[in-house]
């Protein structure tokens, strides 16, 4: 069983499940769940137990734990692991990323096996 914990809230997701941040909502798609509701989108947290399919997040974030496929947001994005793409309008600070990663600041990962595009500085 895979949870996810955003701001505080925690929802059962599956492996395929994917979340879309679009201002102070949070959208949830599964195979068998889907849930919709509100956040304080002044500072995005996301808490994940097992593995998430992607995040789409019109903002900033940062995510704990667990295992993301693929991360879009339009801010800035702290994480851990991404075993696929990280996509940010702002910089990139993460552990091991398996994909490519594109930032409009700078990128800051212990490992990028993909492609780095940044317009700031790139530090591995």
């Amino acid at each position: 069983m895979n949870t996810v914990t955003v701001n505080g809230k925690t929802y059962t997701i599956d492996s395929q499940s994917t979340i879309a941040i679009v201002g102070n909502r949070v959208i949830i798609h599964g195979d068998s769940d889907h849930a919709e509701f509100e956040i304080d989108t002044k500072k995005i947290e996301i808490v994940i137990n097992g593995t998430l399919n992607q995040l789409n997040c019109d903002d900033s974030v940062t995510i704990k734990d667990g295992i993301v496929n693929n991360v879009n947001a339009k801010g800035s994005v702290n994480c851990d692991d991404v075993s696929g793409d990280v996509t940010a309008g702002g910089s990139v600070n993460c552990d091991d990323i398996e994909g490519n990663v594109s930032a409009g600041g700078s990128v800051n990962a212990d490992c990028i096996k993909g492609n780095v595009s940044a317009g700031g500085s790139i530090r591995m």
